[in-house]
């Protein structure tokens, strides 16, 4: 592939060719774009199946996507590389495993649990090691109403507790506290990728240790599908509500800071997070 020189490194397509980076390459490259190929692929009988196997692979990384931007705040020290890539490759077993006609298929599993493993598969660190703290991840049941149905629904439940010596070991690593952020995320799946995701929201920790200092414990609990402040209009939950892979997950962000002169500053290259996803619907 052709290198870019010099210190504008442009990204897209522009006259024939295809501009883009590359992990490991520190130069822009280039390609040129086979336009007769392009639109062979896109009409000509030959390539049916292959446009069979893009439809598949594009909602495998519809699903990748949403999973990747779940994750808030989000920086590339919290991801293995080639996250969404990979993460891409997993969901794709699960589109293939699903049902439908080709082209057509999608998961068959509930979404939930796939999403919990597929993302604590890719970070960087591996699952979480209590590192800020006991986790414990469990599923309340409350009777939810979305678009005149009712069901019981299980709303992920995460609460963590700050040990004396989990407190002690961050304080020895000029940690003066740890900001966690929650998410709640709803996702089912057929020939299109349904979502609902909500704004994170944030509490703030603080761990400094002295003789009348006690062990703490804060508690995360989802939002309901119905609930306003989930970013989706009424017919998404209502799709959501109905598909039998509907899952939901809450996603919590913890990210140590370090206070100086009264400021806090977050350590960006310590940040993890845990995930707890379940079934949308308790089991009848």
């Amino acid at each position: 592939m052709a290198k870019q020189v010099g210190i504008h490194q442009i990204r897209g397509k522009v006259d024939g060719r295809s501009y883009y980076r590359q992990a490991g390459v520190a130069d822009g490259l280039s390609r040129s774009i086979n336009q007769g190929l392009s639109d062979r692929v896109k009409n000509s009988p030959e390539y049916a199946n292959t446009r069979l196997n893009n439809a598949e692979f594009k909602r495998a990384n519809r699903l990748a996507t949403v999973a990747f931007r779940s994750i808030y705040p989000s920086w590339r020290s919290m991801y293995r590389r080639f996250a969404v890539a990979n993460m891409t490759k997993r969901f794709l077993e699960l589109v293939k495993g699903g049902t439908g006609s080709w082209g057509l298929r999608y998961p068959l599993v509930e979404l939930g649990g796939a999403f919990e493993d597929v993302l604590l598969h890719y970070a960087k660190n591996g699952e979480y090691q209590g590192q800020f703290g006991d986790i414990s991840k469990s599923s309340l049941v409350s009777e939810v109403t979305v678009g005149g149905t009712t069901f019981d629904q299980n709303t992920p439940q995460i609460s963590q507790s700050l040990t004396r010596e989990a407190a002690a070991s961050m304080v020895a690593q000029g940690i003066n506290g740890v900001n966690f952020y929650s998410r709640t995320v709803y996702v089912a799946c057929d020939q299109d990728v349904m979502m609902a995701m909500s704004i994170p929201t944030k509490v703030s920790m603080g761990v400094s240790i002295d003789p009348s200092w006690q062990p703490s414990v804060e508690t995360f609990d989802a939002l309901d599908l119905a609930s306003a402040q989930v970013i989706a209009p009424t017919p998404i939950k209502t799709q959501i509500a109905a598909a039998p892979n509907a899952g939901v997950y809450l996603v919590h962000v913890m990210v140590p800071y370090r206070t100086i002169n009264n400021v806090s500053h977050e350590l960006q290259e310590l940040a993890t997070y845990e995930i707890a996803g379940f079934a949308l619907k308790t089991q009848p």
